[in-house]
């Protein structure tokens, strides 16, 4: 994209129709403060490197898995939910009562729903995409483990010290493997994101 039109264009393709009616002054920040830099895969099979080409996707799984235990449930209604869901703007146009019985099994609904929500319309309505700890970029939902999947799987920051067992395994390894930019944009960004 060249022209605001062009990045308002790309914007819509990627996150869907609610995106239309945004007042944004720069588009092409907008679009890529939301593009991903993941670092490369590792031989742990996380669940978030499956998703870190598309920042969005990455913080609703986030939310999904948190507190649930079983892969076999985590892995059915996550990719339940990104069958129907594809966009946060599909997920701002859904009906509760139709995203109830797909992310019923791992419990919790309404805080997960709650979270969903939030994490959708915050993605949206950012001007500049970004997650923090502290207002003013806090999302409810997205606690420390979340925080730190983001920065680590969409911003390729591997200098981070996550509390999280599977977050440091993940962090070690890549440090083991000669990963070790701490810098965001240092990985590779993703050609596929939003495809």
């Amino acid at each position: 994209p060249g022209t605001a039109n062009e990045w308002k264009q790309e914007a819509m393709k990627r996150w869907g129709s609610k995106v239309e009616g945004l007042e944004v002054e720069d588009w092409e920040q907008y679009v890529l403060s939301r593009m991903s830099t993941p670092p490369p895969p590792s031989a742990l099979d996380l669940l978030q490197e499956y998703y870190a080409c598309d920042a969005w996707r990455l913080l609703i799984v986030c939310t999904l898995m948190s507190r649930v235990s079983s892969a076999d449930t985590k892995h059915r209604c996550i990719d339940g939910f990104f069958q129907r869901y594809q966009t946060p703007s599909d997920v701002l146009e859904a009906e509760p009562k139709e995203m109830h019985a797909i992310i019923y099994p791992l419990g919790l609904f309404e805080n997960r729903l709650k979270s969903v929500i939030a994490v959708s319309t915050r993605f949206l309505e950012m001007p500049s995409f970004d997650v923090g700890l502290a207002p003013p970029l806090k999302i409810y939902g997205i606690g420390e483990f979340g925080f730190h999947s983001f920065q680590i799987f969409c911003r390729g920051q591997l200098d981070a010290k996550p509390s999280d067992k599977a977050l440091k395994s993940f962090v070690d390894w890549q440090r083991r493997h000669g990963n070790c930019h701490g810098t965001p944009g240092q990985a590779a960004p993703c050609e596929d994101e939003g495809a």
